[in-house]
């Protein structure tokens, strides 16, 4: 990654990776392949950021699922309302991984102290399939010093699978 302006409000940092598989988690070889991903921190004030990724696998780009060959697996719980995560590898209802085109586009606002997270991602499988976008709101408060009560909305509109769903998601955490 690079920081452009690291001192001001605007594209404050732009991060790039390149991943490469040579073999599927069957150890089976896809003819070898590549996954892309830009992320830019397009504004960066005192109470709202915003930021950008895109996305994008070869056409049989074979990710793997959980399994000691990818340890940094996440459930579909952390891909959806995590909101650091690139969106690149959510599952949609119909067990299907956007890997093609993927686009994301995170809000946050500061609001009584704590940041309201709202997110709008979309994206294709490997075959140019269009899976849908989702929405996702969430919010933490403070309820003692190391103790957090989380509320999350998110809703998914299934263009493949033809179904929406609704999440909602109370979570809890507390700092050792």
């Amino acid at each position: 990654h690079f920081d452009i302006f690291p001192e001001g409000n605007y594209l404050t940092r732009v991060r790039a990776e390149w991943a490469y598989t040579d073999k599927d988690w069957n150890d089976q070889d896809p003819a070898g392949e590549n996954l892309w991903w830009v992320d830019l921190n397009i504004l960066k004030l005192e109470n709202i950021t915003l930021d950008f990724s895109y996305a994008s696998a070869d056409e049989g780009y074979a990710p793997h699922p959980a399994s000691v060959l990818n340890p940094f697996f996440l459930s579909r719980g952390e891909l959806l309302f995590r909101p650091g995560l690139p969106a690149i590898g959510a599952v949609t209802p119909g067990n299907v991984m956007m890997l093609r085109n993927v686009f994301d586009v995170r809000l946050g606002w500061k609001i009584a102290g704590n940041w309201l997270n709202v997110r709008w991602f979309q994206g294709e499988d490997t075959n140019g399939n269009d899976l849908g976008w989702a929405l996702t709101v969430g919010y933490q408060w403070p309820l003692k010093e190391h103790l957090n009560l989380g509320l999350f909305y998110g809703y998914f509109n299934g263009k493949a699978t033809g179904t929406d769903r609704h999440f909602i998601r109370l979570s809890g955490s507390y700092k050792f």
